[in-house]
Order: C-alpha cells, then structure tokens, then sequence
C-alpha cells in the first residue's frame, strides 16, 4: 500500500464523460509516478457516496452506496480474467466503450501480457475537498488473513 498526497482535483465525479476524458488520465499519471510502471491503463471506477447514492453518472452508470464490508477487489484468477477482457473490444456497458469504441484497451496479446509482472492498482481518493467523516477507507495486508478465511464471491 503506498498513500500518495495529490491536489484535490476540483470537478463533478459524477459526470463520468469528465471522469473518463480528466480524472483518468490523473489516475495515470499518479499510478506511473508511484510504481515506476512503462503503461498505465485506467480502465473502471465506482463512486460511492452515502448522500448521492442512486444519482444518474449519465448512461446506465449511478452513484453507489459505500460497502459495509471486507474484501477484495481482486483474486488471482479474476485479474488474470480482467487482462484478457482488456485485449478484447469494450462490451456495450463498458466504461471505455464511449471512448475507445471498437478498439480494446490493451492492444497486445493476452498471453504475452500475462506472461510478464503486471499489476491491478486501485486509485481510491474521496470526491470531496472536507476529510471522510463517515464510512472511511480501510487498508490491509492480504497477508494478514489466513486463506482459509478468504471466501471467493465473483460479481457478474
């Protein structure tokens, strides 16, 4: 885990054309920064606020209800997955689908990426300039839980 202090970046995060064309090249950037990486593809985001829960990001996209429990965005096996979705077109409900159209995120062999290091990074920052005050973050080490307390839920 590596906590990085950026500027607040002063826009409507639930205007995800915004999001998508400003907010994830910022995420690039700061991800290429702090990891030394070659390429940095911003590929996904959620908002998540407890007063604009349900409201319209524009598309079939709303704002979400913060979650109230521990996990994990990502197995081994589903990050594999998420590599390979990537060398593949956008699908209709894609985030990227508006911007790339029928062009994959990752315009290289699948195979070949997964044959290297890669990483899955999550960039979490709040959308608002005043601290969390309710339902923070909270960060721990995957090595902390014993695997046989991990249970594997996979979201479709």
């Amino acid at each position: 885990v590596t906590l990085v202090k950026r500027p607040f970046l002063d826009m409507d995060y639930c205007e995800i054309d915004r999001v998508i064309s400003e907010y994830y090249a910022e995420c690039c950037e700061l991800v290429k920064a702090a990891t030394g990486a070659r390429k940095v593809i911003a590929f996904d985001h959620n908002v998540r606020s407890v007063c604009k829960r349900g409201c319209s990001m524009g598309g079939s996209f709303a704002v979400q209800a913060p979650l109230e429990l521990v996990h994990g965005d990502y197995t081994e096996e589903s990050a594999c997955k998420r590599v390979r979705d990537m060398t593949r077109p956008p699908l209709q409900n894609d985030t990227l689908k508006p911007l790339l159209g029928g062009r994959p995120p990752l315009e290289e062999d699948a195979d070949e990426v997964l044959g290297r290091r890669f990483m899955i990074v999550n960039v979490w920052r709040s959308i608002h300039c005043e601290p969390v005050e309710q339902k923070p973050l909270g960060i721990l080490s995957p090595a902390s839980i014993p695997p046989d307390d991990i249970i594997v839920h996979e979201i479709h």
